[in-house]
């Protein structure tokens, strides 16, 4: 009989453990303000993980609350729902995931769900990222292309050929406090372009700059984009992906 009560004791302190993790979570998410809840969260979240056997490389870093949790918006990527994905940590590819990418801030998030079928969210250690799909979009460390010019963790590999073209999101917290907005917002999503051709990368902020890099296909560069009816302010990734391919074919049919 004190066997069988030690057995049930250490089977309850995991799921003890759990649920403190769970509820501090939520408190957190609610209430946005006390850095010492998060410190219990991680060390918690680390003893239930040991105790429950989670795979230690893929889930190698602390639990993720999000703020401004009743804003107007999101500060993900697409939308706020979990997206199927994989990730390469370590040279190892785990497939089969549930995950997000906040682009406020700058963090991807992994859905882990625990023996006991309960679930919490992790941040991966963008350290040990080699790189991620998210609905079969390909990112990759951003210090992959260039850290100089380059201000976040991750970029959207929008096309690769003989010219890469990168591109770097961002949201921000508005916190326009009003009638509309009592929880205040997020922003659009910002989408910055990169290309990288011959060993420099060049941020392409305008269509001047996009055209200067092309000096000897201006016209057809011209031609194309008003055909496509390409919008260089409301173009999106589907059409990068179709100029920067037009423009790297026209390079290498170049003499």
């Amino acid at each position: 009989m004190d066997t069988m009560f030690k057995r049930h004791h250490h089977n309850l302190i995991p799921a003890l453990l759990l649920t403190i993790v769970v509820l501090l979570q939520n408190y957190a998410a609610y209430s946005q303000q006390n850095q010492y809840i998060e410190l219990a969260m991680d060390s918690l979240v680390a003893l239930s993980d040991s105790a429950y056997g989670l795979d230690t490389e893929l889930s190698n870093g602390p639990i993720y609350y999000q703020k401004n949790l009743y804003a107007q918006g999101t500060p993900f990527y697409e939308s706020t729902e979990w997206r199927p994905g994989s990730v390469t940590i370590n040279g190892r590819l785990h497939t089969g995931n549930l995950m997000k990418y906040n682009i406020e801030t700058d963090k991807l998030i992994l859905l882990v769900t625990l023996r006991s079928g309960l679930s919490t969210s992790i941040i991966l250690d963008p350290e040990h990222v080699e790189e991620f799909f998210l609905n079969n979009q390909h990112f990759i460390p951003a210090e992959n292309v260039a850290t100089d010019v380059i201000r976040t963790a991750y970029v959207h590999e929008v096309y690769k050929g003989d010219i890469t073209l990168v591109a770097s999101y961002r949201k921000n917290f508005i916190n326009d406090y009003n009638a509309k907005t009592p929880y205040g917002k997020y922003s659009n999503r910002q989408s910055t372009y990169f290309i990288s051709q011959n060993g420099s990368v060049t941020r392409i902020s305008n269509k001047k700059t996009l055209l200067s890099l092309f000096e000897d296909h201006k016209r057809e560069l011209h031609r194309y984009m008003k055909q496509q009816k390409f919008k260089f302010r409301k173009a999106d990734t589907r059409q990068w992906h179709d100029l920067i391919a037009f423009c790297d074919n026209l390079e290498s049919s170049q003499p």
